[in-house]
């Protein structure tokens, strides 16, 4: 056996009967939303270690102290920053905005310096990108975690300062220890805060930090503008479960012919013209060979074993934060008919398989359908969903050729799928294959479709 034109690739189908009768409510069957337009905090944390610094020391002729040289085990600098991203086309727009420094002479015991990094950290990672439309994201000297709990680690008085296009504060954090015979240990701290810093202690953490490369935390996004795409889908199911032979027949010049082929054999082959389109698929041992020409399907098909959809998308923009509000933007409808025919002819077995251009139809011999039709709709369901979730595209991509050539639901031998455009125009298809035409009464047909609805 010959056959040519054929793409190998796996073709998964699931089947479950089951059968819903009615007409169900339209449902939200899936969103998917974009952000058009976010804000994040960042901070880079940067530290130098054994830095020199310009300090105030303890001496007589002054009280308020005088200046002296001390090295410092850690230096840290935290530089805060908003991030603004807008997606303007295909291209992100990131602005970033300073949004002030903190600087940090420290001088711990080694536990208590441990500790201190991992509460600093545990700390950043807690700050929401709200939190950033404030200098230093809202921290300020004498409150956590620069507060009087800072003194009591220091081994030797700990300095911070902050730096910002608004303002300038330092702020210096100490302990004393006094010992007494009688009471024991006793601890006492004390801190004082400066306009401007009495040495040039701010300018030397800058400079030893200047050339460290940073670790950089980022807050979680704030979304202020998305894109939503919802889909939204309502279904009418007339099937006869009782009678085998109650099918919709092919419209005349339409070829619907199976044979069975090897289980491992999977494929694809198709061409068109405007008088006609040919195709095959093999999946699940079988070949199916079909041919489309432009044809009238009646509505009167509807009465009986047909499957009507109405698949909706809408395009929502919202704008959040203050003065929340959104708009539709879009809204796109589809309407499809599967309307079960009956049963692929079946090829004598003993012709030879050829395709090729045109497709060469072998000899076939009509079957008797045995079971009345069949449809499962959480399967068809199911498989939509899930491939518009695995489409990186927008839905609407996507949608048409899913509900046109189903991969799940329509359970029984044969179906015929008429899709319903805005535009007035209608295409039927023959699946599994990609075979298709033009309907010749899209008015008439499409009209009956939304009354099924209805």
């Amino acid at each position: 056996m010959r056959w040519n034109r054929v793409l190998r690739q796996t073709v998964f189908v699931l089947v479950i009967a089951a059968t819903l009768p009615g007409l169900s409510e339209a449902a939200e069957v899936y969103r998917r939303a974009t952000v058009l337009e976010d804000r994040i905090g960042k901070i880079y944390l940067r530290s130098a270690y054994g830095v020199r610094l310009t300090v105030l020391t303890d001496c007589e002729s002054n009280p308020d102290g005088c200046q002296g040289n001390q090295v410092y085990d850690e230096v840290v600098r935290l530089d805060f920053a908003s991030e603004h991203r807008e997606l303007a086309g295909d291209e992100v727009i990131r602005t970033e905005e300073p949004a002030g420094s903190i600087l940090m002479a420290l001088a711990f015991s080694q536990d208590d310096l441990e500790t201190f990094r991992t509460e600093l950290q545990n700390r950043l990672r807690r700050l929401s990108a709200q939190a950033f439309v404030q200098a230093f994201a809202g921290w300020r000297p004498m409150a956590p975690p620069f507060d009087r709990e800072l003194a009591a680690l220091s081994e030797r008085p700990t300095w911070v300062c902050f730096e910002s296009d608004e303002w300038t504060k330092v702020a210096r954090f100490h302990r004393k220890i006094d010992r007494d015979p009688d009471s024991g240990e006793s601890l006492a701290t004390g801190s004082e805060t400066y306009e401007t810093a009495p040495t040039p202690i701010c300018s030397e953490m800058a400079d030893a930090t200047e050339g460290t490369y940073p670790e950089v935390i980022d807050t979680l996004v704030v979304p202020g503008k998305l894109r939503e795409v919802a889909v939204l889908h309502e279904d009418a199911v007339n099937i006869d479960t009782e009678s085998p032979d109650a099918l919709a027949p092919r419209p005349d010049g339409v070829l619907f012919v199976r044979r069975k082929v090897p289980e491992n054999w999977k494929g694809k082959a198709s061409g068109n013209d405007e008088t006609r389109s040919v195709a095959s698929h093999v999946s699940g041992g079988w070949r199916f060979d079909a041919q489309a020409v432009p044809a009238t399907i009646p509505s009167e098909a509807l009465d009986r074993n047909a499957w009507l959809h109405r698949w909706t998308i809408e395009t929502i923009e919202r704008q959040l934060g203050p003065e929340p509000h959104s708009r539709v933007v879009g809204r796109k409808f589809l309407q499809v008919a599967y309307v079960a025919t009956v049963p692929a002819t079946v090829a004598d077995p003993s012709e030879e398989m050829v395709v090729d251009v045109p497709f060469e139809f072998p000899e076939a011999r009509d079957t008797t359908p045995h079971v009345p039709p069949r449809v499962d709709r959480a399967a068809f369901l199911d498989e939509m969903v899930g491939r518009l979730d695995r489409h990186h595209g927008p839905p609407s991509e996507l949608l048409e050729e899913l509900v046109t050539r189903p991969e799940a639901g329509l359970v029984s031998d044969a179906w015929i799928s008429v899709l319903c455009r805005e535009d007035g125009s209608a295409t039927y298809y023959l699946p599994p294959t990609q075979a298709h035409h033009r309907v010749l009464n899209p008015d008439l047909f499409c009209a009956a479709v939304e009354s099924g609805l209805e």
